[in-house]
């Protein structure tokens, strides 16, 4: 659809307008997704949902869907644990998969100023699981690249907005810290466990010593007339809240 800049437009009205020619519902139950957004524009070779994505992100708002196939635009809201899983608890244990690679120590966003707008904003964060290297020989290790920044250039919004969307590439990257337990059962305290849950992690084999809270983003369920299986998959809270999370492993 053209043309393919956006002035003057929600989230929610971009999104309506992108979507709609596929018979796609929207539904939003974020205040930020009906806040004005000055200018806007997509590439041609973008995808709508690679789009979408980009300017949700910049105001740390989560683009979804439900069973029924509408579109979602939401924020994460804090809930209280469902349970406290530890060593013994798990059906087959729990196992860690992270890829470090696509993480970085220190995450830039800034926007520069146009003939058009001339706010411009900067934004910083460090990521607190990649942790500064230093000897009593040298500050600096040549084998451990501590020291890996990424930066991003604002592409829609106001200056405001830097630091929110500095946060959503952090969550994105905490991405790659992934979890995933089996338990006995598809039931916790006789409700059925689902998605958007919170339960309370501990485990000495991955060197989590003290107690945290993950955030429950899929379930498998699989089962016989004998037994039931359901296998979590789940990661930090903070890659949808938005917030920065201490390191879970030290």
């Amino acid at each position: 659809l053209y043309p393919l800049q956006s002035d003057g437009k929600t989230i929610a009205e971009i999104a309506s307008r992108l979507v709609g020619p596929f018979g796609i519902t929207l539904l939003s139950n974020a205040s930020e997704a009906n806040q004005v957004i000055e200018t806007s524009t997509a590439s041609a070779s973008d995808s709508i949902a690679g789009y979408l994505n980009t300017i949700c992100a910049q105001k740390n708002l989560i683009l979804t869907h439900d069973a029924q196939g509408r579109l979602i635009i939401t924020k994460y809201v804090a809930t209280k644990p469902i349970a406290f899983l530890k060593s013994g608890s798990f059906k087959e244990g729990i196992s860690l998969k992270c890829n470090g690679q696509a993480m970085h120590s220190e995450i830039t966003v800034f926007k520069q100023a146009s003939l058009d707008d001339t706010n411009a904003g900067q934004s910083e964060i460090r990521n607190p699981f990649i942790t500064a290297f230093t000897t009593q020989v040298s500050t600096r290790n040549p084998f451990v690249p501590n020291y890996r920044p990424l930066v991003k250039e604002q592409t829609s919004n106001d200056e405001d907005d830097t630091t929110s969307a500095t946060k959503t590439i952090l969550s994105n990257e905490l991405k790659n810290i992934q979890f995933s337990l089996s338990l006995p059962s598809w039931y916790i305290n006789k409700r059925i466990i689902q998605p958007s849950q919170i339960v309370t992690v501990q485990s000495e084999a991955l060197f989590i010593t003290r107690p945290v809270n993950l955030f429950i983003e899929s379930v498998e369920f699989t089962g016989t007339p004998e037994s039931q299986t359901a296998t979590l998959s789940l990661v930090l809270p903070e890659v949808y809240s938005g917030g920065t999370p201490q390191n879970i492993f030290e």
